[in-house]
């Protein structure tokens, strides 16, 4: 599936988003115009450990890539695509 392709179908997903929001592995859509990268549940899964969940992390480490229109939504998805396509070993951290 080309990336045009995808991002369209996605931006039709995010217009009849979920409850959850979900729109693709570790990306987010709650609210209209806003993408957001779990980062925390990404590097928990690539490190195979299961420590103890803590929310207050998990927050600091969602990142949020805002948009306006559907050329946004597409660079927004493109940049996401890229985040979380990351290596396994590079850890993703907001710093706030």
């Amino acid at each position: 599936m080309s990336v045009k392709t995808e991002v369209k179908s996605l931006h039709r997903i995010r217009e009849r988003a979920p409850a959850n929001g979900k729109i693709a592995g570790y990306i987010y859509s709650f609210k209209p115009g806003q993408l957001v990268l779990d980062f925390y549940f990404r590097n928990w899964v690539y490190a195979g450990d299961i420590p103890e969940w803590d929310e207050g992390e998990r927050y600091r480490q969602l990142v949020t890539l805002p948009f306006t229109n559907y050329e946004g939504f597409r660079q927004a998805y493109r940049i996401a695509r890229i985040f979380i396509a990351l290596p396994r070993h590079i850890r993703v951290v907001q710093v706030v």
